[in-house]
C-alpha cells in the first residue's frame, strides 16, 4: 500500500493531487486512462488536460505504508495536509464536522438560491408523512375490530 502525489513538471503550476492505493502501478494506469476521457470532469483530470496532459505531469510515490486501510488513509491525510492538496475532490478521513465547516457557506448559498424549491419539497414530505401516519392509525384501528 502506498501514498502518492500527482504534480506538474512546470514549477509555475503548483496544483497537487494526493491519493492512496493498494496497487501503485495499477492506480497510475487508471489515472491516465480516466484522464483521457474528456467527459471525466474531475478537477485533477481537467487540470492535467488544461496544462499539457501527461507529458507535463508525473505520479510520484511518497510513502509505502504497512498496516491496514485505516492506516493508509491516515497517512494519505497527513500528506494531503502537508502538500496542501488542492486537486482532490474529497478530503481523506474527513469527519462530518469538518465537512460541515468546509461547506457551510456553499450550503447557505445553495439554500438561498433554491429556497422556494426546498420549502416546497419539505411541505410535500410533511404531507406524505402525515398521510402515512393517518394510514397507520386507521390500519391499527381496523385490526382491533
Amino acid at each position: 500500500m502506498s501514498v502518492y502525489k500527482i504534480v506538474c513538471l512546470n514549477p509555475l503550476i503548483t496544483d497537487v493531487y494526493v491519493g492512496s492505493t493498494n496497487n501503485f502501478m495499477k492506480r497510475c494506469a487508471e489515472h491516465k486512462s480516466a484522464c483521457k476521457r474528456a467527459k471525466n470532469k474531475m478537477k485533477v483530470y481537467c487540470c492535467i488536460r488544461a496544462n499539457g496532459d501527461w507529458v507535463n505531469w508525473k505520479i510520484e510515490q511518497l510513502e509505502v505504508v504497512e498496516g491496514d486501510r485505516q492506516q493508509l488513509l491516515i497517512r494519505e491525510r497527513h500528506w494531503f495536509n502537508i502538500l496542501k492538496s488542492n486537486l482532490n475532490s474529497n478530503t481523506p478521513t474527513q469527519t462530518n464536522k469538518e465537512w460541515y465547516v468546509k461547506n457551510k457557506e456553499k450550503k447557505a448559498l445553495y439554500y438561498i438560491a433554491n429556497k422556494d424549491r426546498i420549502l416546497k419539497r419539505m411541505a410535500e414530505c410533511r404531507e406524505c408523512r402525515d398521510k402515512s401516519k393517518q394510514r397507520l392509525v386507521y390500519d391499527s384501528l381496523e385490526t382491533l375490530d
